[in-house]
């Protein structure tokens, strides 16, 4: 229950970001048809990925049901690219004018973006990478439980040894071999987080 709350509670909150963002745009950027365009098919794009959501088992079948949390992250996530593409407009017409304040207040929320989508694309890059050069997949825990082989000893009994037995061994020394993977991702996203940061200077 208590992770049930704290799923609804982001949802909630970054839907809200949603529903107070989207107003605004048109209230700020929509003196011209392009700031009208654009916030229109961002709030027909989260209208659509929530419907989608919420009656997903309907749709592809009762075995498939809808999660609202991704739901939530893309349609405040898709807000603020509108926004911020609406603020890169170089026609002067179709924005409001900018401040020190709310040019500090775009590369800090910019910047907040740019951290937490490298952090979970690189941590999910390392995943999939390390289990690439591992070798690893799905199949290989589903048969972690058969016998690797038999041995009969001089009384006639058969002892099994198991495969996750004898594969536990090889474990640590697997970790310890691929850690660089999970270095080299992170070594690249930094290098990536600071050209951003210096806008590629």
């Amino acid at each position: 229950n208590t992770w049930l709350v704290a799923v609804l509670g982001c949802a909630a909150a970054l839907y809200l970001v949603s529903l107070v963002g989207i107003p605004l745009l048109f209230t700020f950027y929509g003196d011209c048809g392009l700031g009208v365009g654009f916030s229109s098919i961002t709030l027909i794009g989260v209208i659509a990925l929530t419907g989608l959501t919420l009656f997903r088992d309907k749709i592809v079948g009762e075995e498939h049901e809808g999660a609202i949390l991704p739901a939530a992250v893309v349609s405040a996530y898709a807000t603020y690219l509108c926004w911020s593409a609406l603020e890169s407009n170089p026609d002067s017409e179709c924005k409001p004018e900018m401040s020190d304040a709310s040019a500090n207040a775009q590369l800090t929320i910019g910047i907040i973006v740019a951290v937490v989508s490298l952090c979970y694309t690189s941590l999910s890059v390392t995943d999939g990478i390390q289990s690439l050069v591992s070798g690893e997949d799905s199949s290989s825990s589903a048969d972690a439980s058969t016998p690797l082989y038999s041995v009969e000893d001089a009384g006639g009994s058969v002892r099994q040894v198991e495969r996750d037995a004898f594969e536990t061994a090889d474990d640590d020394e697997k970790e310890d071999r691929h850690i660089w993977v999970f270095h080299l991702i992170m070594l690249t996203a930094s290098m990536y987080m600071a050209m951003i940061v210096t806008n590629w200077g």
